[in-house]
């Protein structure tokens, strides 16, 4: 390793030699830059899974209140169905249930 130090060493004029010398302390002073960009690189990859973690969570939230108002919802429809049957048998009321929706029933 000295050797080949050495032959470049020796192989370089002095203006040669200032001009290596410039590129390393280019590119030393540029290091500093560049820990400080991975860094923050580093530092937004963190919040970005925080943020997806958190993401991730509301969205289990969600789920759970979508599943609760389609129970509630199947619960209201079969509410709504006795509610009908009790009319149409016990007071002759002319209505029905379509599974959706109270339905009028007319002789044409």
């Amino acid at each position: 390793m000295s050797e080949i130090k050495t032959n470049i060493g020796s192989g370089l004029d002095g203006d040669y030699r200032k001009d290596l010398n410039g590129n390393f302390i280019i590119i030393k002073a540029n290091e500093g830059g560049l820990k400080k960009n991975v860094t923050t690189l580093k530092n937004d990859i963190d919040t970005l899974k925080k943020d997806h973690k958190t993401i991730l969570e509301k969205l289990e939230d969600v789920k759970k209140l979508e599943k609760a108002n389609a129970d509630r919802l199947d619960q209201q429809h079969l509410n709504m169905e006795q509610l009908v049957t009790i009319l149409h048998d016990n007071f002759e009321v002319s209505i029905g249930w379509d599974g959706d929706n109270i339905v009028l029933e007319r002789e044409v």
